[in-house]
């Protein structure tokens, strides 16, 4: 599992590093200067394209800085392609629509199969991603809320 958030964003990652550490889960720490809020997870059954190591039953947990668009080196030595990508909060500011889309578009091609999970709250029919999908050649699926 790699947890990732803005190199800005410090307390952010500390946080992360605190929370594995709560659920008995000892994170690794990468401190390139590119950064993003998402968290992406490795394949674990060895199928897919990441790695995640088994230590013991304990999922190996990598904590690295990412911006969305931003892909140095650094980047492609520290973030393994992942299976999944699961964001939260991260089509907030339009300004980051497309760093967050072309990311995605990515690691897409570097793994066809990947699933990208978010969450988005169309604000105003002016600040739509659809438009960034289509130039992207991508395509989103709206999964319904369960009902409680």
């Amino acid at each position: 599992v790699t947890l990732t958030d803005r190199a800005d964003a410090s307390h952010v990652l500390a946080n992360c590093a605190h929370n594995c550490l709560l659920n008995s889960l000892t994170p690794t720490t990468h401190t390139h200067t590119a950064a993003t809020s998402s968290a992406i997870a490795d394949n674990r059954d060895g199928e897919g394209s990441g790695s995640v190591s088994d230590n013991g039953g304990e999922c190996a947990v990598r904590i690295v800085p990412f911006t969305w668009g931003v892909f140095g080196a650094a980047v492609l030595m520290e973030i393994p392609v992942p299976d999944v990508i699961i964001s939260a909060d991260c089509f907030y500011d339009s300004r980051d629509f497309e760093d967050v889309i072309s990311s995605v578009y990515y690691f897409i091609k570097r793994n066809p199969n990947i699933v990208f999970y978010t969450t988005y709250q169309l604000r105003s029919h002016n600040r739509s991603i659809q438009p960034l999908l289509a130039k992207w050649g991508l395509e989103a699926e709206v999964l319904p809320a369960p009902t409680p």
